[in-house]
């Protein structure tokens, strides 16, 4: 299975999305770029073949069952091994911290019609975590660690886009009461009614989460989107 690396074409350095600038960013010369550029840099460099390199490996094995449902890649850059499940489209090297994109995962019939840029970068998340976890005495300490607060990452989650034009006609009973009185007796008048009723309605872009491993409550939160 083949992965694909986005580096600067000035330094070499693993190069990022940045949501401020919503172009790719070098973290270390600082040169940007944008997606449609480097996507034709890396057209261009499709033909080239990395060198044949052969490892040796003196460690345990993998038990029975423990492989099941995983994915191991290879990294183009420091050539270490990334373990991922089988839904996963893009992670970063755990040994160079490269970021990588699988392209296995986006091949086929089911090409995504819309990709919805992060708007939030890693510092921002962190610090709105950071603001959230403020006044929660019992919060448990491993929470606001800073090991773990590095782990925060970006995740692109799939959903379904549904449009539908429905139409119901309606055909029910209904009644009237009028209650009044004088000085000698009360009446009710109760009057009988057959009721029509039609209408119409549409509805566009109706999100639906299609991610399995996600709880729908987390993915709901975070709509609408704004698709234009």
């Amino acid at each position: 299975m083949s992965i694909v690396e986005f580096k600067c074409p000035n330094c070499g350095a693993p190069i990022q999305f940045d949501p401020g600038i919503q172009e790719m960013l070098c973290p270390y010369c600082e040169s940007t770029l944008n997606v449609e550029a480097l996507q034709a840099l890396d057209e261009g460099l499709e033909g080239e073949k990395p060198e044949p390199m052969k490892w040796g490996y003196g460690g345990q094995k993998w038990q029975r069952g423990e492989q099941e449902g995983l994915v191991v890649y290879s990294c183009r850059s420091c050539a270490g091994e990334i373990v991922a499940d089988e839904t996963l489209g893009a992670t970063t090297c755990p040994f160079c911290d490269n970021p990588v994109v699988l392209t296995s995962k986006f091949a086929g019939t089911l090409r995504p019609d819309v990709v919805i840029p992060f708007k939030v970068g890693k510092a921002e998340a962190v610090a709105a975590l950071k603001k959230h976890y403020l006044g929660k005495k019992l919060l448990p300490k491993v929470f606001q660690d800073q090991n773990h607060l590095e782990e925060v990452k970006g995740v692109y989650v799939p959903f379904w886009l549904f449009d539908a034009d429905t139409d119901a006609d309606m055909e029910y009973k209904a009644t009237r009461v009028r209650v009044w009185s004088d000085r000698q007796y009360n009446y009710r008048e109760v009057s009988h009614f057959r009721n029509f009723r039609s209408g119409q309605i549409g509805y566009s872009k109706v999100p639906v989460d299609g991610s399995r491993a996600i709880d729908d409550l987390l993915t709901q939160s975070i709509e609408p989107f704004e698709l234009g």
